[in-house]
């Protein structure tokens, strides 16, 4: 895919879990923060995910799904604006802040800044499923905003050929394309 400006990347998608610095205890308190966070319990979620991120200030992870829950909490979007920011700068190649400073742009009806977040980052080696669905997801919200039907459809149904048709990234971009008639 071309997905630099115009120069062909070849890079490895792969579904390992990341490398993780926790010890047993850190690891279940982090698999709860992302439990609730997914049932939007964004308050709960940041009381957990607050002391990971001030013990390992460095692990992108962690500070993104943080920055989540100030992004779907109230009055909220501005601090995640900066945390994601934040993580583009000390990790350039992490494409789920990149996703979302790109979504914001879209929402905020600026389009060159959403492209410029959704440059994709040259020499990246190896890529998580899940964390190129949601990158290529974002790219296809951007293609409908541009009214760009044709690549809108390509993306999705790469998105089905990588990942599969039950993937959130797929299915919020394929409403976007099919929505329900109420």
């Amino acid at each position: 895919n071309d997905l630099s400006g115009g120069e062909f990347q070849q890079f490895e998608l792969h579904k390992q879990t990341m490398p993780c610095p926790f010890s047993e205890a850190e690891y279940t308190q982090h698999e709860k923060a992302l439990k609730l966070l997914h049932e939007n319990k964004f308050q709960a979620a940041r009381a957990l995910l607050e002391p990971l991120v001030a013990k390992y200030p460095d692990r992108a992870t962690d500070k993104h799904n943080l920055a989540l829950t100030y992004l779907y909490d109230t009055d909220g979007e501005a601090r995640a604006e900066a945390m994601f920011l934040e993580i583009c700068k000390a990790h350039p190649d992490y494409l789920f802040s990149k996703a979302e400073l790109a979504r914001l742009a879209i929402k905020r009806n600026d389009l060159s800044a959403a492209k410029e977040f959704l440059v994709f980052p040259k020499n990246l080696g190896r890529v998580h499923v899940m964390e190129y669905v949601t990158f290529l997801s974002v790219m296809g919200i951007l293609a409908h905003a541009e009214g760009d039907l044709t690549k809108e459809k390509t993306i999705l149904k790469n998105i089905a050929e990588i990942d599969d048709e039950e993937s959130s990234a797929y299915i919020s971009l394929d409403r976007l394309l099919n929505p329900i008639d109420p």
